[in-house]
């Protein structure tokens, strides 16, 4: 079944005419048939499917560095809190020894300028 189609093929220069003839285009000869149809849909399927799997891949390993960079957060918001009470209790402990030893508060300023805390 050879599906041909004619088309009358006219040149217009300026008002003038010209006939040069039909031209006959045969449609069977295509190379696009039905198994070509469904190699491109089913080879475009599996790229999709690719492409969401990569997604939703990257999308997991993305909300997992969120979580551990949350908990690393907490646990340096913990760290800093006790490291913060030490120091509180580093400089309680000092002011305390250095007034009973010299009772002066002109060296409890230096030292507590010098703890950093």
């Amino acid at each position: 079944m050879t599906n041909l189609f004619v088309f009358d093929f006219q040149v217009h220069v300026g008002n003038s005419s010209f006939h040069i003839g039909a031209l006959k285009y045969d449609v069977s000869q295509s190379f696009i048939t039905l198994p070509v149809v469904i190699a491109f849909a089913v080879a475009g399927g599996i790229c999709l499917l690719v492409i969401l799997i990569i997604c939703l891949a990257y999308r997991s390993k993305s909300k997992e560095s969120e979580r551990v960079v949350r908990q690393m957060r907490t646990q340096m918001d913990t760290l800093e809190a006790r490291v913060a009470n030490e120091c509180k209790e580093g400089i309680h402990t000092t002011l305390t020894t250095t007034t009973t030893n010299y009772g002066d508060t002109v060296v409890i300023v230096f030292i507590v300028n010098n703890l950093n805390c």
